[in-house]
């Protein structure tokens, strides 16, 4: 299964993350619930705006993937 983070910016300069695929990432971002989701279909995206939240989701997000990854074997 393809796991993918892209980061876009929005009009205002803030840094777009958008989770796909949706169900692999949800129990993340239901997890992180110190920022607020935009949950759709295929893709979970989050807006921040500082470097230093940025930087955390990030370190989250791999750390979530290495955990998961650790339970298949």
């Amino acid at each position: 299964m393809d796991k993918n983070i892209n980061l876009t910016f929005t009009e205002n300069c803030y840094y777009r993350l958008e989770f796909a695929p949706a169900d692999f990432w949800r129990p993340f971002a239901e997890g992180y619930d110190a920022l607020t989701w935009e949950k759709g279909k295929d893709s979970l995206v989050v807006v921040v705006e500082s470097y230093s939240y940025l930087l955390d989701v990030l370190v989250q997000a791999r750390l979530f993937n290495l955990g998961l990854l650790g339970k298949e074997d």
